[in-house]
């Protein structure tokens, strides 16, 4: 089967060329890349470019900058293979990648396969990120085991244990993205990942999950997600209201699953908002004080989501920055507000 492999280019020159070859290094051969300049100012398309004259299967496309939500529906536009898969233009795959999702697809016939990745930062620092291990899972009659590396589970354990957000370390069907008429939400600019494989996944009847470190993702000093937006907040209760309404529509999910997803995700909101705003509000007390009566503050206080905010390192920094939280302890949570990884 052919896979499309679709990478939006702004202003990655330091890091093009790792990306670029990462994926040309792959075992699995039966692809296309799509490079799509989104209007770089430096020497991107260049690059780009350089390596198309190199490899048939490179196919350059160069435009005005529009922002990465339209930049993939374009790519997803252009794309001729029966799979797709994302990958940012910083980040790097392991050579076996795509074979391996590959083989697990067919393997089980699912409608998206997901693979584990790496957090790579700036000071060369590694971090394994293990969000789920579903051997532990409590709901034993939602997983089958296959004889392998590779489990299948139903699409209410994958949301309710939220085995996804990002569309980079999977792969999708084209099939679906074109018979839903599925696209990336231009209007958000944190985030639209998510909705997209929600909305995705409300489609699917089957999903696999590799559990192979097989996405290096690049956590940089200056990203879209550490810049400091004043109405970040209100953006998120928008984002949040959006993400609800895809979830109660969702007829895979379980009333009291439904439930736990709004939980996290209000949990997660507040964390998010808390580290966002720290450094930056002239008046941060002030500014918490205001947060307390609202919904969002009082899903951090809520039994259950302490209980399931994560109970394991790298995750358990979350469960002690809930405990911050709701106990107000402001200045253990300054300390923890450089820290990207948390987020």
């Amino acid at each position: 089967m052919k896979l499309s492999i679709i990478v939006p280019i702004y202003n990655a020159e330091k890091v093009l060329g790792r990306c670029i070859q990462s994926i040309l290094n792959q075992t699995y051969t039966n692809f296309e890349l799509i490079l799509i300049n989104d209007g770089s100012k430096d020497s991107s398309i260049e690059i780009a470019n350089q390596f198309a004259v190199q490899d048939n299967r490179i196919i350059v496309i160069d435009k005005l900058n529009e922002g990465v939500s339209k930049t993939r529906n374009l790519g997803m536009q252009k794309a001729t293979g029966e799979l797709i898969a994302f990958v940012d233009a910083d980040d790097f795959l392991e050579p076996t990648m795509y074979e391996k999702l590959m083989e697990s697809q067919m393997q089980n016939d699912s409608d998206i396969v997901f693979c584990k990745f790496k957090n790579y930062y700036s000071d060369d620092k590694i971090e394994y990120v293990d969000e789920v291990n579903l051997k532990k899972l409590e709901n034993p009659k939602d997983i089958q085991c296959f004889f392998n590396t590779t489990k299948t589970v139903q699409l209410g354990v994958v949301v309710s244990q939220n085995i996804m957000g990002v569309p980079w370390r999977s792969l999708f069907l084209k099939s679906i993205i074109q018979k839903y008429s599925l696209q990336f939400d231009a209007n958000f600019y944190l985030a639209e990942d998510l909705v997209f494989i929600l909305e995705y996944l409300s489609f699917c009847n089957k999903v696999s999950i590799v559990e192979e470190y097989l996405y290096n993702y690049y956590v940089g000093e200056q990203t879209a997600s550490r810049s400091y937006r004043k109405n970040f907040f209100e953006y998120k209760k928008q984002l949040n209201d959006r993400i609800f309404s895809v979830i109660q529509k969702n007829e895979y999910l379980s009333d009291c699953q439904k439930n736990n997803c709004i939980l996290k995700i209000n949990a997660s909101t507040i964390m998010a908002v808390v580290l966002h705003a720290m450094n930056k509000e002239e008046n941060p007390s002030k500014y918490f004080k205001s947060l307390y009566d609202n919904e969002y503050y009082k899903a951090i206080t809520a039994k259950q989501v302490l209980k399931q905010v994560c109970k394991k390192p790298p995750i358990f920094k979350k469960r002690v920055l809930c405990f911050c939280i709701k106990h107000r302890l402001w200045g253990v949570i300054k300390r923890f507000a450089s820290h990207s990884s948390i987020q």
